[in-house]
């Protein structure tokens, strides 16, 4: 006897919200970088977060014989054509807690916004690579550098790269979804566009077995 096929419950409405929520967000999370690449040539901007812990001497990660505070700063920037995230750390040791006391005061929050003409950079290649750590390929890269006690890891991703992967999120929401509802039109089954004419709207498909919602 042959089995019948069988017969799978159609998209649900949640699931079409779902999908076009996230078509919608792709979309503005694609504007708003291409305006941000195009902001990034007249404007840089940064915000950061500064925090730090104090340790006593012999602490985990401090000195023997002194008090430390480890600070940290994680920053993002938006430089032209890139975005950039850092994180920075410095160590300051003192003989006794109170003189760190000045460092209380200086975590927090901050953020700048300067004309894009005050950046200086170095004549440094589009692409090149150094170590797994420290390369750069036409503005996406990683590097560390240290400098007056201050290590920073710098982790760049440009523009044209948070781009072509919010336009391939959002062909693969987009082409789907259009292809649904292009067979629909053209009265095919929406899973496997066999032609739907001779059959009830509600009916299984006769390939597949899926209903139509």
């Amino acid at each position: 006897m042959d089995a019948s096929p069988a017969t799978t419950p159609p998209t649900t409405p949640r699931r079409s919200r779902l999908s076009r929520l996230a078509l919608t967000t792709t979309l503005a999370l694609l504007a708003l970088t291409l305006a941000g690449w195009v902001f990034s040539h007249a404007r840089i901007i940064t915000t950061g977060r500064r925090f730090g812990s104090i340790i006593a001497p012999g602490g985990p990660g401090g000195e023997p014989n002194e008090w430390t505070f480890r600070a940290r700063t994680i920053r993002l920037a938006q430089f032209p054509g890139e975005l950039s995230l850092g994180l920075s750390e410095y160590r300051s040791l003192a003989p006794k807690r109170e003189g760190l006391d000045t460092w209380e005061d200086w975590r927090g929050w901050s953020a700048d916004v300067i004309p894009a003409s005050a950046l200086t950079r170095d004549n440094q290649p589009a692409i090149h690579w150094r170590s797994a750590s420290d390369f750069a390929f036409l503005g996406l890269g990683t590097t560390e550098f240290s400098r007056s006690g201050e290590t920073t890891r710098i982790v760049s991703i440009p523009h044209w790269f948070l781009l072509t992967i919010l336009a391939t999120i959002a062909a693969a929401l987009w082409f789907p979804a259009h292809r649904r509802a292009r067979r629909i039109r053209h009265n095919q089954c929406p899973h496997c566009a066999y032609d739907r004419s001779a059959t009830p709207p509600h009916a299984p498909c006769p390939e597949c077995g899926r209903t139509r919602p």
